[in-house]
């Protein structure tokens, strides 16, 4: 019943999905591009950062692959298949509860995590960018910490793979993942030897959490060592640094800012859009309800023997807090998506709560079936919830992936024929920059039309270094805003709002 409310529903969304046009357009154009590479095996960094490095490794990328192709290798297979991990995330989370809990408490963890993807609203689910699809593998990486500190070790290597996911996708849950993951340890150690020593000794998954970790962070590692650069040694090194002296940029935020940016995230309105926080008035409310309900949540599960309850209310009281800390340092802007995947914090101490104030997880009969029928038909509940909400809120498509496909029929006719022998290298200049979403849609489209896309050195950071060439392309594309920098060489052979597309043929290097 609990893994039917929450499978169900993702199915649904994954199908509404990849029934949407959705062209190839912006972040999801250059996210397409990559796992595309990951299903040649030749990705080996997350995705780009605005600062010039990408994030730290490409496990997303390969876990997208899959589905991707699944649904057909298409812009909107690249949307379902975001939902089939969120889903699976999700459903991981509920098995596990029910693991260390039990069957009713792995209901009302379905209940939990179904109003949390009500809460973000079908089209944020459906969304293909990585501070989305962290969302509910945060959730899911507490819960299995939870269980460790709980003192089920076999639950160690779990937490390491969904871990090392959340850094590889978006390096800013690195704090919270080393953080509460070596508090986690730390716990389950002390409880070992104190309470747990006729139990399953830690050696075993400790090894098993090791070759986990190693297998995962191999791809990061090779690149590393064989790039040039190297990304990680750019990460540590801007983290480190900070931006550039004179750059004008923040590298650093009060603690009342970073309080509210967190705030913003716990906030839990069925708002359907990322980014809708509380009213600024009503940060400071939201942080003094969750101290209260943590508080509370201590105490009850002390009185009531209820470990796993008290484990999740920590640790997701740890995250919370440990995020305010990392949003401090955070580069720039405090913009809502930096700190929307702590909402999956705020969900495991909603389940926290329910777990230590609600019926007990394990009851003796005949409380046991009223308990567990109660639980099966909120989850139940909640997954048709879900479903109708699903049917009113339909992903909407960015309206650049239209345009994208406007420019891309307007430029194929004017390109050399594709045929017999090597596909002709086709590159893409970005002359305006703020028209690079438009190009990673016409990176994409060459790509599936028989060519070799490549795209200048000063934007591989974005595109990926793959898309580096050494010769002369056979024709080179041009996207361009009217009266803003030089006319591109070559013919104008479309233009969409205030987006111009140039063709010219071969030209020498460095003049786009």
């Amino acid at each position: 019943m609990a893994v039917t409310a929450v499978a169900v529903p993702t199915a649904v969304l994954a199908v509404v999905a990849a029934l949407d046009r959705i062209g190839p357009w912006g972040d999801q154009g250059a996210i397409q591009l990559a796992t595309e590479r990951a299903g040649r095996f030749s990705q080996m960094v997350g995705p780009y950062s605005r600062f010039g490095w990408s994030h730290p490794g490409p496990l997303w990328f390969y876990l997208l692959v899959g589905p991707y192709r699944l649904f057909g290798g298409t812009g909107r297979a690249l949307a379902a298949a975001t939902v089939v991990l969120t889903g699976v995330a999700a459903v991981a989370l509920v098995v596990a509860v029910a693991r260390l809990a039990g069957v009713t408490a792995g209901r009302w963890a379905a209940v939990v995590v179904v109003a949390e993807l009500a809460a973000l609203g079908p089209p944020t689910v459906a969304e293909v960018w990585n501070p989305v699809a962290i969302i509910v593998p945060t959730a899911l990486f507490l819960v299995l910490c939870a269980g460790v500190a709980v003192g089920r070790w076999w639950m160690l290597a779990g937490a390491v793979g969904v871990g090392t996911f959340l850094v590889q996708t978006d390096v800013s849950t690195g704090l919270v993942v080393g953080v509460v993951g070596l508090a986690a340890v730390g716990c389950a150690a002390v409880r070992h030897r104190s309470v747990d020593t006729g139990r399953v000794a830690p050696g075993r998954p400790l090894g098993a959490a090791a070759v986990v970790a190693v297998v995962l962070w191999l791809p990061a590692l090779v690149q590393q060592a064989t790039g040039s650069p190297g990304n990680l040694g750019q990460v540590i090194r801007f983290f480190r640094t900070g931006p550039a002296a004179g750059s004008g940029v923040a590298d650093h935020h009060s603690l009342g800012a970073a309080a509210r940016a967190v705030a913003g995230a716990l906030w839990p309105p069925l708002h359907g859009r990322l980014g809708a926080g509380p009213p600024e008035v009503g940060a400071t409310a939201v942080i003094l309800v969750g101290a209260l309900a943590l508080a509370t949540l201590a105490v009850v599960a002390g009185r009531r023997r209820r470990p796993l309850g008290a484990a999740l209310g920590a640790a997701g009281g740890l995250a919370v807090v440990v995020g305010v800390i990392s949003a401090t340092r955070a580069t720039g802007p405090l913009y809502a998506y930096l700190t929307e995947w702590l909402s999956g914090a705020g969900a495991v101490i909603g389940l926290g709560l329910v777990l230590v104030l609600g019926p007990g997880s394990r009851p003796v009969p005949p409380r046991a079936p009223v308990g567990q029928r109660r639980a099966g038909v909120a989850a139940a509940l909640a997954g048709l919830a879900l479903v109708a909400l699903a049917a009113v809120q339909r992903p909407t498509p960015p309206a650049g992936g239209a345009q994208a496909d406007a420019l891309w029929a307007a430029v194929r006719p004017a390109l050399p024929r594709t045929g017999a022998g090597a596909p002709p290298a086709v590159e893409v200049a970005v002359a305006t920059p703020d028209r690079w979403p438009w190009a990673a849609g016409l990176l994409v489209d060459l790509g599936h039309s028989g060519y070799r896309p490549v795209a200048p050195q000063a934007w591989l950071f974005l595109f990926g270094t793959q898309l580096g060439y050494a010769g002369r392309p056979a024709a080179t594309v041009s996207v361009w805003t009217p009266g803003r920098g030089p006319r591109p060489a070559g013919r104008q052979v479309g233009a969409v709002g205030r987006t111009a597309v140039f063709v010219s043929p071969s030209v020498p290097r460095g003049t786009s």
